[in-house]
């Protein structure tokens, strides 16, 4: 296709072939050097005479199209890696990502089957003092179901006489500070009062943020009254 224009210097076609091989394996520098030897190494071996001289508008023109032809290769070799390099690296990020998140989803799963199986309850709740997790423990403990309490404010299972009392601890635990052997007694779903231990502690977004608190609630009636409940 280039021969009416290049004439003698149609063999510069073939040096094209190595340029792209060398700037696949290597890289830009790599491709520039391979240019210019490429063009000497046509000009030395393949035109009679040997000389180095461009004569006429021809010489000059075909010179021309054969380093205008290499260097977009050297742009189009370093461009193709710079896209593969980029897609490599939001490939790894990804799958980074997902095996975090993977590896998130096991321990929240490990850690929800801890409380689950644990003797003593553990309920969570929001901000706004409402029952946001209850373990099998709470359920046997007081008789209300996960479905029942979930949603439900602590007043459901919280006796009249310490809602005051209720009040100034969440105050406390809003600000950050636990509170530990709190003695008080929760309403169980058949109406008994069952003394508890509670044990709670304030939960923070990663911001340091107040989202809610855990609570450990340890049985202190004979284990007759608490399964009766």
């Amino acid at each position: 296709m280039l021969e009416p224009l290049l004439q003698s210097r149609v063999y510069y076609g073939f040096f094209y072939v190595a340029v792209i091989l060398t700037g696949w394996k290597a890289g830009a520098p790599q491709v520039f050097a391979a240019t210019v030897l490429g063009y000497l190494a046509a000009e030395w071996f393949f035109l009679t005479p040997r000389s180095f001289a461009i004569e006429n508008a021809v010489g000059w023109t075909s010179t021309g199209i054969y380093f205008f032809v290499c260097l977009a290769i050297v742009w189009l070799v370093k461009s193709t890696r710079a896209a593969e390099s980029q897609a490599l690296t939001k490939a790894v990020e990804a799958r980074r990502m997902l095996e975090e998140l993977r590896q998130s989803q096991a321990m929240q799963e490990f850690l929800a089957n801890i409380v689950q199986s644990a003797e003593d309850a553990i309920i969570s709740l929001t901000d706004r003092d409402r029952i946001a997790s209850w373990n099998a423990a709470a359920e046997k403990l007081l008789g209300f179901s996960a479905s029942e309490a979930i949603g439900q404010p602590l007043a459901l299972i919280l006796s009249a006489g310490y809602q005051h009392e209720e009040q100034v601890i969440w105050d406390r635990v809003s600000r950050g500070e636990p509170v530990s052997r709190w003695e008080t007694a929760f309403n169980g779903k058949n109406g008994s009062s069952i003394p508890v231990s509670l044990t709670i502690s304030p939960v923070k977004d990663r911001s340091g943020k107040f989202i809610g608190a855990s609570v450990v609630a340890r049985s202190k009636a004979p284990a007759a009254n608490a399964s009766s409940a």
